[in-house]
């Protein structure tokens, strides 16, 4: 399973349509397409040594379930590393079948913001599978494929992991995510001081917003002590638009932590 003694580098693939896109905050309208099937995305990326992937359904968020699944399999098919899906997830139904298709872990959103008694009873029927999606936007956790705001702040919403057995959250900055301005490590202390692990998305555009973000998650973790760990970094347009390669990033990562 997850190797959690590194800073992982973390290729995200956004499905849309079946194929592999990228948007810009969010914006559904920006759109970009860089394969037609999300499969040839998966077999590049371990080709250039990912161990793990960040699976979003696109279509799935909007619709409320999972769209995209012939797409989920095809991934599954051309990638040995660990799988995370998202996007659509609103019942066990939903989360059976991605698990089914072969992901290793389900990230829950939306659910968390309407079901949270749901959420802790998806936990107890997957132990140590069901990660959370914290989208943050404007201090608030935003769901409905980010569309849809809420109330839940971020402390709030770490406490209530805690309590419904969720013990890993993926953390996207959805101002940063796709401008290339570098990512909000910041972000994560809310979780990581809880004692929950954390994984931070959104914004990375160079090699040294990669070593700047790998040594701010190992300042953080050494501020909290007995907190959680900050387990890797998804990165997304800055290597579908070639700003440097995955190969590179990986390298950035481990040097800015030894």
């Amino acid at each position: 399973m997850e190797d959690r003694t590194r800073f992982t580098i973390i290729p995200a693939v956004d499905i849309m349509s079946a194929g592999a896109v990228r948007l810009t905050g969010g914006d559904y309208s920006s759109a970009k397409f860089y394969w037609k099937d999300a499969g040839d995305a998966a077999a590049y990326w371990q080709d250039r040594g990912a161990v793990r992937l960040h699976v979003v359904d696109l279509d799935g968020a909007l619709k409320g379930e999972v769209v995209n699944k012939k797409t989920l399999e095809r991934i599954r098919s051309r990638f040995t590393g660990l799988l995370d899906f998202s996007g659509g997830i609103r019942d066990l139904e939903g989360a059976k079948f991605a698990f089914d298709a072969g992901a290793d872990f389900v990230d829950l959103g939306t659910i968390l913001l309407k079901d949270t008694d749901f959420a802790g009873r998806m936990a107890a029927s997957y132990p140590g599978r069901i990660f959370a999606s914290a989208d943050l936007k404007d201090g608030s956790c935003m769901g409905e494929g980010w569309t849809k705001g809420s109330r839940l702040g971020p402390e709030e919403l770490a406490g209530t992991l805690k309590d419904i057995g969720i013990n890993t959250a993926i953390v996207t900055d959805i101002s940063k995510d796709g401008r290339l301005k570098g990512a909000s490590v910041g972000i994560l202390g809310p979780f990581i001081s809880s004692g929950l692990n954390a994984i931070v998305s959104g914004g990375i555009g160079t090699l040294d917003d990669i070593r700047r973000a790998a040594r701010e998650a190992a300042s953080m973790e050494r501020s909290y002590e007995k907190g959680g760990r900050v387990l890797g970094l998804i990165v997304g347009k800055a290597l579908y638009e070639g700003a440097f390669g995955l190969e590179e990033a990986i390298g950035a990562a481990s040097s800015a932590t030894e």
